[in-house]
């Protein structure tokens, strides 16, 4: 691999010469304060994986601070920064979405990553590390960075026009699993992919986009990430609380164990206890999925666990058996809960009905009444208007 790919050691003496992303704690220097104090939750933040013996690719380490933990793991860690000349991505490509002041906007962010720069090399000399710096672009990974076992996006691809693209070209090289961790900013955004966030009055458009769970879980499924484990977690930004998720995506399935033949127990709740709705009509109920149970289920596995409904008469008859099946977002693991949307068709005749909402493992069979707590019923008036 040639040398030139990666960037040489600073000789950084100064802490004035730097700005830290992350607080830290460094030999002789005591703490050193940051934008994020993550110190003591690094690994919940990574999603608990091992990094014995991987090698890494990390997109925007920042001083580092991830960078160093990793590799205090005995991993091997490379960094892609953005390079000195790389013009950061404020507004789009268009005359008319330029504003006025973009070039003093540029001149401060540029002054603000040479100091992050700096304190990266800091901390590197410090910890006498050995991880190593390519400055470039994450949406032009070098090939001659060669494959990764491990791919770490933590708090950045919120910053970029462009987040499919990097996500990309991390999944070209990677082997084992990537690791995205994301701003997550109120829980029933778990079912919204993404949302657009800068405004008409042009302000924060250094943050572009606001992410849901699902979003990074579906596309990396499709680059071949088939199974992702999900974790919400608290950090401190800026002395406040602040909610994050982690998604980690796996290349590699866990060991199945049908659901039929192992223990199955999954509680589901929702904050709808009646239900009027006209005939025909197709609608979205809000319901809490929790797995109780050691085995994991997700709908994506070669005994897919969906959710669905019955619908029946007041008298017990039943009018609609199968209902729409909709998916489980993500892997549940045993304590993992998920907000979900219900996908519900209404019956085409009007009247009193039972809405009974279930879980069944595909072509094999319904846990109505197999699981205490299953189905929920849900009394339900079918109108014409």
């Amino acid at each position: 691999m040639s040398k030139s790919l990666f960037a040489s050691p600073r000789a950084v003496m100064n802490l004035e010469d730097c700005s830290f992303y992350h607080t830290v704690d460094i030999p002789g220097y005591g703490t050193i304060p940051g934008f994020w104090d993550i110190r003591g939750n690094e690994s919940h933040y990574l999603g608990d994986v091992t990094f014995t013996g991987k090698r890494v690719l990390e997109i925007g380490p920042a001083s580092g601070h991830l960078s160093f933990f990793i590799e205090s793991q005995n991993a091997e860690v490379i960094s892609i920064e953005a390079a000195e000349d790389y013009t950061w991505e404020f507004f789009w490509d268009s005359y008319a979405a330029v504003p006025a002041g973009l070039e003093e906007m540029l001149r401060v962010h540029r002054e603000h990553m040479e100091r992050l720069r700096n304190s990266y090399w800091f901390c590197h000399r410090a910890l006498a590390s050995k991880a190593k710096v390519h400055y470039g672009s994450a949406y032009s990974v070098p090939r001659e960075l060669g494959r990764f076992d491990v791919s770490v996006l933590a708090c950045v691809l919120l910053h970029t026009k462009s987040p499919v693209r990097i996500i990309e070209n991390c999944a070209r090289i990677t082997d084992e699993k990537i690791i995205i961790v994301e701003p997550f900013r109120e829980r029933q955004f778990a079912q919204v992919p993404a949302e657009f966030l800068p405004k008409d009055d042009r302000e924060g458009w250094d943050t572009w986009w606001g992410f849901s769970p699902k979003f990074f879980v579906d596309l990396l499924r499709s680059m071949g990430f088939t199974h992702s484990k999900v974790t919400f977690h608290t950090q401190t930004c800026f002395g406040q609380p602040a909610d994050l998720f982690t998604v980690v995506a796996n290349r590699t399935a866990f060991d199945e164990t049908p659901i039929s033949e192992a223990v199955f127990n999954v509680a589901i709740s929702s904050p709808v206890d009646r239900l009027r709705i006209q005939v025909g009509r197709l609608t979205n109920l809000p319901l809490n999925v929790v797995n109780l149970a050691d085995t994991p289920i997700s709908s994506f596995s070669a005994s897919p666990v969906l959710m669905s409904y019955h619908w029946k008469r007041k008298s017990g008859e039943v009018a609609v058996w199968d209902g729409i099946r909709t998916f489980l977002p993500r892997v549940l693991h045993k304590g993992d809960s998920d907000d979900i949307f219900l996908a519900v068709r209404a019956p085409e005749d009007p009247g009193d009905y039972l809405l009974e909402v279930s879980i069944l493992e595909e072509g094999r069979a319904w846990y109505d009444d197999l699981v205490g707590g299953i189905p929920i019923r849900i009394e339900t008036v079918v109108t014409n208007a």
